[in-house]
């Protein structure tokens, strides 16, 4: 019995002694096979740091093929198929991925990413929306996402969801993001003023302003929008905004406040306007030749000759002071005057356009 005990016990000793060694050797077995695939994806990387996609590609799908749950290597391989015109099969490696259930939430993340990539590359920018848009769901605090997404909502001219975004994201940064904001609201007002919204269009245009004070030709827009109701005095008012706050940018609504004060009956209030143009910018040509041109079709030679060469000296190179002066010399019968004006001109404009062939 003693002895029947005893080899039984030596047997289950022999049994554990085998089971130990087969287990150790699976396990250096399988670290030798993980050190091999690590080699093996080390490898791929530094191929694709080399520029070689084609080397890389191929140790890569020997990568996963050793290693299934590398999702990383998944991934560069998808991405090297999309690189070199293989898109659709870029979006079948990548989407398979999605397919695991054991992905962590930066792993899906990771997938989401280069998914929305090879989208973006098919020109299926609606689906690489949607990934943006539940990723940014998801987590609003990720600001790259949100950028991205605004990106393609803008190359979409879907601007009245860009609009939420770009708020979401101001609150988030305002310095950052301000001016982003106002181009969205101009974008969105326009849109308004289109549809026949022109009070919204005015409320986002003033808004942009206040956002990005840079941005004056948003009162250009509110006026324009005013006009298109008929109310003449609150567009004057809206480009006045421009002459006071921004007296160089003035010159943008010259044309508009001549026609809208002359519809009104205060035609007379542009030398006005000029003059305080004038007294804050001192230097301003285009204030100036306009003054010089109201005092010309007056008859008033001499005035209208003072504004012109006050435009030329601020400004030599404003082409339209010196046509205007060349003209009154013209008229006034000091021909010589106007020739050598024309002829400096002239010399002026061929070295210009030298000076852009050179570049070109």
């Amino acid at each position: 019995m003693f002895e029947l005990s005893m080899y039984y016990y030596i047997a289950g000793c022999c049994v554990i002694l085998l089971l130990a060694i087969l287990v150790s050797f699976q396990v250096r077995r399988r670290k030798r096979e993980r050190q091999q695939d690590r080699t093996l994806y080390i490898s791929a990387l530094q191929a694709l740091l080399e520029g070689d996609e084609v080397g890389a590609f191929y140790k890569l799908k020997e990568t996963v093929a050793q290693d299934t749950e590398n999702i990383d290597a998944y991934l560069r391989l998808g991405k090297i198929l999309a690189n070199r015109g293989k898109i659709k099969h870029a979006i079948q490696v990548h989407n398979e991925l999605l397919l695991r259930s054991n992905l962590s939430p930066f792993q899906k993340k990771a997938i989401n990413r280069y998914l929305i990539d090879d989208y973006v590359l098919d020109n299926q920018t609606g689906k690489a929306i949607n990934l943006l848009q539940s990723e940014f769901e998801r987590d609003p605090s990720d600001v790259q996402t949100g950028v991205r997404l605004l990106e393609l909502l803008g190359k979409e001219n879907k601007w009245e969801e860009a609009e939420e975004i770009s708020e979401k994201l101001y609150k988030r940064d305002r310095e950052r993001f301000a001016t982003v904001v106002a181009d969205v609201k101009i974008r969105v007002g326009d849109l308004a003023e289109e549809g026949g919204k022109g009070r919204r269009a005015r409320t986002l245009y003033k808004t942009a302003f206040h956002l990005d004070r840079t941005r004056i030709d948003t009162w250009i827009k509110v006026g324009d929008s005013y006009v298109t109701e008929n109310r003449l005095e609150d567009a004057i008012r809206s480009w006045m905004h421009i002459v006071d706050s921004a007296p160089r940018e003035a010159h943008l609504v010259f044309d508009r406040l001549k026609r809208a004060l002359f519809e009104v009956g205060q035609f007379n209030q542009m030398a006005g306007i000029f003059e305080r143009i004038l007294e804050q910018d001192p230097g301003n040509p285009y204030a100036a030749v306009s003054l010089a041109e109201l005092y010309e079709k007056k008859g008033n030679l001499s005035q209208a000759e003072e504004y012109y060469r006050q435009a030329v000296d601020s400004n030599p190179q404003f082409a339209q002071a010196r046509l205007g002066l060349a003209r009154l010399y013209r008229e006034r019968g000091r021909i010589d005057e106007a020739l050598k004006i024309l002829e400096k001109l002239f010399v002026q404009q061929q070295q210009q356009q030298g000076a852009v062939r050179q570049q070109t």
